[in-house]
């Protein structure tokens, strides 16, 4: 065999080793989840700290939650924290206060996502309710 068909057969089990690779790559990922559409029945106004509001600070909280079967929010985290306690605390009580209704997906395990910006003149601002992805 000459170098030339060498290099050849070389480059077919390589390219054969990256399609097998890549091909296992693409069939173990995983699925995205249905759409699963998320509304605020009753949506519980977050408080801005006294604290803060004395210290002029500001802030941003991510929390994440499941829904219980009464559309009420259990299991809730904060997956991206203020640095102030006081901002993170006052986003889980009013996500624990609310109530959601959420249809379509796999809604027994679909993990919710709300930011809450709070400004130091003391107005908080939420986002819309995201369906976070595992």
């Amino acid at each position: 065999m000459d170098d030339k068909n060498h290099w050849r057969l070389v480059m077919k089990k390589v390219l054969c080793t990256l399609t097998a690779v890549a091909t296992i790559a693409l069939f173990s990922a995983p699925l995205q989840a249905e759409q699963v559409s998320v509304k605020a029945v009753h949506d519980a106004a977050a408080q801005f700290p006294q604290s803060a509001l004395r210290r002029e600070s500001s802030g941003t909280v991510t929390v994440e939650f499941s829904l219980a079967g009464d559309g009420r929010a259990t299991a809730v985290d904060v997956v991206n924290s203020s640095g102030s306690s006081n901002f993170d605390h006052a986003a889980v009580r009013a996500v624990k206060r609310s109530q959601f209704v959420a249809e379509g997906g796999d809604l027994a395990s679909a993990r919710i996502q709300r930011t809450y910006h709070f400004a130091f003149a003391g107005e908080v601002m939420v986002d819309q309710l995201a369906v976070a992805s595992n």
